[in-house]
């Protein structure tokens, strides 16, 4: 079959809603690490400043949130997955290690929303604080407590859009810190989020359009305001680095979960995507830290695969003048019970960062999800909500998919995925009411 022909089917399976799997054929030809696109706005510089602010911040954290954050800061737990817990039946020599990353556990926003906007909001107000003269750059992210700078802060506002969990992040440690904040909200934020950031005394704005609509309105209203801020969740390199950022914890996690990546055994990272930039940053980090050891996949509803749209985009057609592909353009709706992947139009910035990064992407039915939300609760008490538990599809699909078989080929066969580990992001959930989780154990165990 014709590249043209496979083209041609791939988009016919997006368009229909049929479950994929995509491999980048654009991986690697630059080579790999932090140098694997040319002319890039971010770089192994920007990383490595980013991981050394990152642990700079967790004091600032402890002090903010003292109940909520132990002395390992913001940080999550690596845990084991049994073989039982996989959607797809595979024998221990085909499906390698599996490791589940508990973002849902991150302290105090119960997402990885947590790192992006907790680093981008901190970095902001530290930057404003020395600009105006009130801190000098050499000082600790503790002095953002001082009486003079949360004054200041208190004068200033804090933008973003959001389907929930972004929002959830930039409006708990804006008001921490003093920020006033504005949180606009798609057509698909969940009742309880705008509820739990109303209670945090944010200000939510609510749209019935969709999260893209959102975003424009966010950025126009923050245009008009020289004393706003707005976390633009499409372009913004803070909010990538901050999810960037977590890479050191996970390899060193690894590592003392007895993985010796030192060996080069094969590490696929399995991550859900919305717009692209947790995923997206997550995927630079572990780039720039293993190169071609780590095989990043995304994870995306069949309704709303944004990234996937763009990334079909030819490299040699996608200019910065170019119009963005969006999920509209194959008939799609982007309406998903995964709230946080509920969106049309994918990250320019990060689409281009992931083309010679990103080893695939697989797209998964909402009734698939529901159920992997109830096998999770039921069979390991993981409590996570339906876009946290996308990339639980990735292991089995990379061992069966006819899709995977020539990349399965390139990488050495059987006896190399046997070595491989896994680590299945799950990007939030603990903060869900019990209401809405019991809704979703009901409706997985009918899909189930």
């Amino acid at each position: 079959m014709t590249i043209e022909a496979d083209q041609r089917t791939l988009e016919a399976d997006l368009s229909a809603q049929r479950p994929l799997l995509w491999i980048n054929p654009e991986r690697g030809r630059s080579g790999f690490g932090p140098g694997a696109g040319a002319g890039e706005p971010l770089d192994e510089h920007d990383f490595t400043a980013a991981c050394a602010a990152w642990v700079r911040m967790q004091g600032l954290f402890r002090a903010l949130f003292p109940e909520a954050v132990g002395a390992p800061g913001i940080a999550s737990p690596l845990d084991p997955l049994a073989p039982a817990m996989l959607p797809a039946t595979l024998d221990a020599e085909g499906a390698g290690r599996v490791f589940v990353k508990r973002d849902d556990q991150l302290a105090v926003a119960g997402s990885i929303k947590a790192r992006g906007g907790f680093f981008e909001v901190v970095s902001h107000a530290f930057a404003i604080a020395c600009e105006a003269g009130l801190l000098h750059p050499e000082q600790p992210y503790e002095a953002l407590l001082d009486a003079p700078v949360r004054a200041f802060l208190a004068t200033r506002r804090l933008m973003v859009a959001s389907t929930g969990n972004l929002g959830l992040s930039v409006g708990l440690i804006g008001r921490a810190l003093g920020f006033a904040v504005e949180v606009h909200m798609s057509r698909d934020a969940k009742a309880w989020k705008k509820a739990r950031l109303r209670a945090a005394g944010a200000r939510v704005i609510e749209h019935a359009s969709d999260y893209i609509s959102a975003v424009h309105a966010a950025a126009a209203e923050a245009a008009s305001d020289p004393a706003s801020h707005f976390v633009d969740d499409e372009r913004s390199t803070a909010l990538f680095l901050g999810y960037a950022a977590a890479a050191p914890e996970l390899v060193r996690q690894l590592g003392e979960s007895g993985v010796a990546l030192e060996a080069g055994d094969p590490l696929m990272v399995h991550v859900p995507c919305g717009i692209g930039g947790a995923p997206g940053g997550i995927a630079f980090g572990l780039s720039c830290l293993l190169g071609a050891q780590v095989h990043a996949f995304f994870a995306e509803p069949v309704a709303a695969p944004c990234m996937l749209a763009q990334l079909l985009v030819p490299a040699a057609k996608e200019g910065a003048q170019e119009r963005l592909r969006s999920v509209y353009d194959y008939g799609l709706d982007g309406r998903t019970e995964a709230d946080g992947l509920a969106v049309t139009q994918a990250s320019r910035l990060v689409a281009g960062l992931m083309r010679p990064r990103l080893a695939g992407l697989y797209t998964v039915r909402d009734e698939r999800l529901l159920a992997h939300v109830a096998r999770l609760w039921h069979g390991a008490g993981m409590r996570l909500e339906p876009s946290a538990v996308a990339g639980l599809e990735g292991p089995g699909r990379l061992v069966t998919d006819p899709a995977a078989q020539g990349w399965r080929a390139a990488l050495g066969g059987k006896a190399v995925l046997a070595r491989a580990t896994h680590v299945v992001w799950a990007t939030g959930g603990s903060l869900v009411p019990e209401a809405t989780f019991s809704a979703w154990l009901d409706a997985g165990a009918d899909a189930g």
